[in-house]
């Protein structure tokens, strides 16, 4: 299994993924998310617009690194 680099806070609510490599995550245009909890996962792929927006107006593009 390949080690990825993952995010180390939620996209969803902003706290720290514990364990990121064993966390619930999803893909979106070759970029994997960790989320913190599989609700945040699941909110996350319901409304995936609405946080490629809130991650673009933050960091300038829609990537896979926060850290």
């Amino acid at each position: 299994m390949e080690h990825l680099n993952l995010n180390k806070e939620c996209v969803v609510t902003g706290k720290e993924v514990i364990d990121p490599q064993n966390s619930p995550k999803s893909s979106v245009n070759g970029n994997t998310w960790a989320f913190c909890t599989t609700t945040c996962k699941e909110i996350f792929d319901r409304d995936l617009v609405k946080f490629a927006v809130k991650r673009y107006s933050t960091s300038g593009h829609f990537g896979r690194s926060l850290h």
